[in-house]
């Protein structure tokens, strides 16, 4: 969940508040409930009441405005998951290139939960493959041969996982 996300989450209920609020004033001076110092300001409010609703309408038709609180808590929880994962080392940083960690390594790609399909779905189902491409036929099964591509492409996951929890947008295929 990025910043921006939860301004438009703030704006988009500051906005409905105002609306509310224009809207029961305008319809109670209508109806002679409430009186207003000039005649003219009825008409005002009435007009403010229209426009508010024409700038809510094109504000949420053009995604400017979240009105789902619901789904921009999940956003920022996701988001913190992960950014809390990344800070993890993955094995192969403190064990030799050549070892057993294959089974530490798995776990620590698995812990990452994407939406299906996605970029780094496939990019983490990719490197899972590449665990099991690169173990040693002569050696303990937990045992993988982390070479300079899977580091590279280990390295890309972590910046693409990393790009996601500071933009708040998945990576497009």
């Amino acid at each position: 969940m990025t910043h921006s996300e939860i301004i438009q989450l703030i704006v988009a209920y500051t906005l409905v508040g105002a609306l509310v609020f224009t809207v029961i004033i305008t319809c109670l001076s209508v109806v002679g409930w409430i009186k207003l110092a000039d005649d003219k300001q009825q008409e005002k409010l009435f007009y403010i009441t229209i426009v508010q609703l024409v700038v809510g309408c094109v504000a949420f038709f053009f995604n400017f405005i979240q009105f789902d609180a619901v789904q921009v808590e999940k956003n920022i929880a996701e988001q913190a998951i992960l950014a809390a994962q990344l800070e993890q080392i993955p094995p192969y940083y403190g064990d030799s290139v050549r070892g057993n960690v294959r089974p530490q390594m798995e776990a620590y790609i698995c812990a990452f939960t994407f939406p299906e399909g996605s970029k780094l779905a496939q990019e983490a189902e990719s490197l899972l493959e590449m665990i099991e491409e690169n173990k040693y036929p002569d050696e303990p099964q937990d045992y993988f041969n982390a070479n300079n591509e899977f580091r590279g492409k280990l390295d890309t996951f972590r910046n693409n996982v990393r790009a996601y929890t500071n933009s708040g947008n998945w990576p497009k295929n």
